[in-house]
């Protein structure tokens, strides 16, 4: 808890000096070897050929700033990478190395290019009936809304049914959280080196990745 919330360097050696909490500096081992145990399973996970993952990642920068900058202490731009393994459904007569192979989208390489814009935008776009079961469901369901908050509406709740759509079964995601890379991401060369970052000093598999 003082960890998460930032509490001072000199509030934590207080109270563990009373044996109110631990060190700081055995919270930081810890962190430590969390880090390195969420690397383990995710490797682990990775490189079985029976799961299909993706792992998204983005850059994000912070600014270290300091009290009195000067020419030889300025505030200082941080790069830094997060990322997290997600390991995907496999339907039902596939395998992950099938649906993670090249060879499936070799077909529709460079294709972008080809589709007219009013039928990649057509594609996108929801059809009428589905804007009007969504206009509908919409309304309903602000209807129950209310009809919880406010007694008097409460006795009409029966009335309101949302109209059955295709819904898709809950399922809790898999997902591994990675260390943060201290990395740019903003050229090609940047994002060569995360990618190499996380597949060959990571050990992470390539032949089941999205």
């Amino acid at each position: 808890m003082l960890w998460d919330g930032n509490v001072p360097k000199k509030v934590i050696r207080t109270l563990n000096r009373y044996g109110f909490c631990t060190s700081n500096q055995y919270s930081q081992i810890a962190v430590q070897y969390i880090s390195k145990d969420a690397v383990r399973l995710a490797r682990t996970v990775a490189n079985d050929p029976e799961k299909l993952i993706m792992l998204p990642n983005d850059n994000f920068n912070w600014v270290g700033k300091t009290w009195e900058a000067s020419a030889t202490h300025a505030n200082v731009m941080h790069d830094q990478v997060s990322a997290i393994l997600i390991v995907l459904d496999v339907p039902e007569g596939l395998s992950a190395e099938e649906l993670g192979s090249q060879e499936n989208f070799a077909h529709t390489f460079d294709t972008r290019h080809k589709i007219p814009a009013y039928q990649a935008l057509e594609e996108i776009m929801p059809s009428v009936a589905d804007q009007h079961t969504f206009e509908i469901n919409a309304a309903v369901h602000v209807a129950q809304i209310l009809g919880e908050e406010i007694r008097t509406l409460g006795k009409h709740s029966h009335l309101l049914q949302i109209e059955p759509t295709f819904e898709l079964p809950s399922k809790q995601t898999e997902e591994y959280y990675l260390p943060t890379y201290d990395q740019e991401q903003t050229s090609t060369r940047g994002n060569m080196l995360v990618m190499e970052h996380y597949f060959r000093d990571g050990g992470l598999n390539t032949k089941s990745v999205l």
